[in-house]
């Protein structure tokens, strides 16, 4: 295999040993960050005014909205417990941030901090895939952001329990 055109002076990139590259496509915008021999080619650019929100949110609305994804959350997590991590006796916590759209579609998701097991961050993953479709945004929530950021630490326990802080 050859490539015949190379857009970036590779060289340069080493000896920095970080960059920010965009590629834009026909098909969808990709970032792709280099970090210290890490190449992150999944860094979806996301477009619109997002808003992060957590259970220190103090607005009553986006509170609401907060305590409804979690309440959903938490009820698909207890119903799907993945039955391999509980026979393999593994247990741990992790961090995910999933960013939602006005309607309730999962636009960005992302483990922000692994627990170390494969199988816990991909049941994370899972449990958020399938509580998709979320609430609609109400109207106040429409007028003011296009999207909503949530980010929140996983346990995963040895009592085969889930729920997120």
């Amino acid at each position: 295999m050859s490539i015949d055109f190379i857009p970036l002076d590779f060289k340069t990139i080493i000896e920095a040993k970080s960059c920010s590259i965009k590629i834009i496509s026909a098909f969808s915008d990709l970032n792709i960050e280099i970090e210290e021999g890490k190449v992150d080619l999944n860094q979806k650019k996301i477009k619109g005014e997002i808003k992060s929100i957590s259970a220190n949110t103090t607005d009553y609305i986006y509170k609401l909205y907060f305590e409804a994804w979690k309440q959903k959350v938490e009820q698909i997590g207890a119903m799907n417990y993945p039955k391999e991590v509980s026979e393999l006796g593994m247990f741990g916590s992790l961090r995910l941030t999933v960013v939602i759209d006005s309607e309730g579609m999962i636009k960005k998701l992302d483990i922000n901090k692994s627990s170390g097991y494969k199988e816990l961050d991909e049941a994370a993953i899972n449990i958020v895939k399938l509580g998709e479709p979320y609430a609609r945004f109400p109207s106040k929530i429409l007028k003011e952001v296009d999207l909503i950021s949530i980010s929140r630490k996983w346990k995963f326990t040895e009592q085969n329990n889930f729920y997120s802080q």
